[in-house]
């Protein structure tokens, strides 16, 4: 999409695009997967910096839109008739899927969404107003997000 056409929308109008452009490719992709590729499509279209319920709303409803079939917690795939000619097998279950990732590929998922979830209740908190309790919690949700993006990026 063009960059003009793009900076005529709404912030969460400009995610969903991005986002529903990325997910047409008919493979499976993780929510991480999904807003690391729209805040990189920002940056190169030079738009302004999505806020966090920007990429949120976003995303849903770029997968709501799409009907993409939720495959795991935060992993989603759309259906054929949205992708661009790529073959795929209808008759796949979630449970089919689901056996077919490893084990590290589980674990892999698992960490990056509780790394975007812990990451979203870390930004709830004020630093400059948080006590001494908000402070510490602050501290330790950052460290138990980069210890798990770095599992992750394994």
């Amino acid at each position: 999409m063009k960059r003009d056409q793009l900076t005529a929308m709404a912030p969460t109008a400009q995610v969903r695009t991005l986002a529903m452009e990325f997910l047409k490719d008919g493979e499976i992709h993780s929510r991480r997967e999904i807003v690391e590729y729209v805040l990189e499509q920002g940056k190169l279209n030079r738009l302004p910096p999505f806020r966090e319920g920007h990429l949120a709303g976003g995303v849903r409803e770029a997968v709501t839109d799409l009907k993409c079939e939720k495959i795991g917690r935060g992993m989603f795939q759309a259906p054929q008739s949205h992708t661009e000619g790529l073959a795929a097998d209808s008759e796949d279950s979630v449970e089919e899927t689901d056996k077919a990732l490893s084990c590290m590929q589980k674990a892999i998922i698992i960490c990056n969404e509780a790394s975007d979830r812990l990451a979203e209740v870390a930004l709830e908190i004020n630093y400059a107003t948080a006590d001494d309790r908000e402070a510490n919690m602050l501290m330790r949700l950052r460290e138990y997000v980069r210890l798990l993006r770095k599992f992750g990026d394994e």
